[in-house]
């Protein structure tokens, strides 16, 4: 018989390995990325059991994220289309990835992941940054009206990807350990990404980026908001004309003008999707339109029709109002403030002037997370999958990087993860 302890270490190298291929390929392929992530699960599973230990840590994420999913199942049940409903609620398997990394993920292990995730995006940057040089200047502007959308299917998965990175990225290099040419890479990955984000000339992630580093400087580093402001006045001098002309037109506020039911002039057309959305929130109060319906219900509640149906509200709390009802909502704040609730406490915590990668990765992830809910007010982030598997992943982190933090000793050296910081 099969000596089943010699597989242990077998299984918790696939799950390493599994991590790393994710975190390598989440901005270049979902299916790449849902390989390592299902081998490092499937691993985890098997691991659990020969070790007969429980299969996941409780964290104060636990009981949010079930309530949530036990409300989106609930919503699958009062569904205007059961068949949609079902096979979205399966595409809710990535909250998996929180529970991978908390339960079974070590410290070294997520260290290398955040590095690898940065250096794949700065890769992943370069494509995009090249796709709008070549698009816009070389190939005459022929393809300037469409977005560069780099490694990805679509440019808001790809902006959003860079967002995310770029305030990661920020954070590692501003309060990182790192000196000399790690500092100097990392530095170069920051300009590269940033490049690449202004270059997708969408506007929800540069306001969900300003939006991070700020509500970094305002509860840990006031130096961040002159930092931020002079990236800003940067930005309006070296940036293309084609991202100025993007934010004048965020300014002068152009939108959809309809009249008597006919569209006098096309803009923006989120007004009239937050307004349909919250008329069905309105008629179907409790448990919504189920899941994947939003795209059916909200026609009825506009007063045009519409060139093309959106899939979603362009919105996370209205889209999920709408869908899930206010049963859906108010579990999905509830998850959210649960883990704001965390981070900033986990922030708050870190003496001043604290240079260690665990707090690096908190204010990161903390910037992160206040720039994807700020980018969810103007789109549906939170079903977009790759973008969501990259929010989990780093949701976790802090979890594992502080595990095991004591206060600060007698000689004032803080103790993070069994190493003085």
């Amino acid at each position: 018989m099969m000596d089943t302890q010699k597989l242990i270490p077998y299984l918790e190298r696939l799950i390493r390995w599994g991590i790393y291929l994710y975190c390598v390929s989440v901005p270049f392929s979902i299916a790449a990325s849902q390989i390592g992530v299902i081998t490092a699960l499937v691993s985890w599973l098997i691991l659990a059991i020969l070790k007969r230990q429980a299969l996941w840590k409780n964290t104060v994420m636990t009981v949010p994220i079930v309530i949530f999913l036990a409300a989106q199942l609930l919503s699958v049940f009062f569904s205007i289309d059961v068949g949609r409903s079902i096979h979205e609620f399966r595409s809710y398997w990535h909250i998996l990835v929180f529970f991978l990394v908390v339960s079974c993920a070590e410290q070294d292990v997520v260290r290398r992941g955040l590095v690898l995730t940065v250096v794949s995006t700065a890769a992943a940057s370069l494509v995009g940054t090249g796709q709008y040089v070549y698009t816009r200047y070389i190939a005459g502007g022929a393809l300037a009206e469409h977005r560069v959308s780099g490694t990805m299917g679509m440019y808001m998965t790809y902006s959003g990807i860079l967002m995310i990175e770029a305030i990661v990225c920020l954070a590692l290099l501003l309060y990182g350990p790192f000196r000399g040419k790690q500092r100097g890479g990392i530095l170069l990955a920051c300009v590269v990404i940033l490049a690449a984000l202004v270059c997708t000339l969408t506007r929800s992630a540069w306001l969900g980026f300003v939006a991070g580093i700020a509500a970094m400087g305002v509860l840990k580093d006031r130096r961040l908001l002159l930092l931020l402001l002079l990236g800003v006045a940067a930005a309006a001098v070296v940036a293309p004309q084609d991202a100025r002309e993007r934010v004048s037109r965020m300014m002068q506020g152009q939108k959809t003008v309809v009249r008597e039911g006919v569209v006098v002039s096309q803009g923006d057309e989120r007004p009239y999707l937050w307004k349909s959305g919250i008329e069905v929130i309105r008629h179907n109060p409790v448990c919504g339109v189920g899941l994947k319906n939003f795209r059916k219900a909200y026609p009825r509640y506009l007063p045009y029709k519409p060139l093309k149906n959106f899939n979603h509200a362009h919105n996370n709390f209205i889209h999920l109002g709408a869908e899930t009802g206010l049963a859906g909502l108010c579990a999905f704040v509830m998850m959210i403030g649960a883990y704001l609730w965390y981070i900033i406490q986990k922030v708050r915590a870190v003496p001043p002037k604290t240079r260690s990668f665990g707090f690096a990765a908190v204010m990161g992830v903390f910037g992160a997370f206040i720039a994807f809910l700020t980018a969810g007010l103007f789109e549906y982030n939170f079903g977009d999958s790759e973008v969501a598997m990259l929010f989990w992943f780093l949701l976790a982190a802090p979890f594992v990087l502080t595990r095991g933090d004591e206060k600060t000793p007698a000689g004032g050296r803080r103790v993070t993860g069994g190493k003085a910081v």
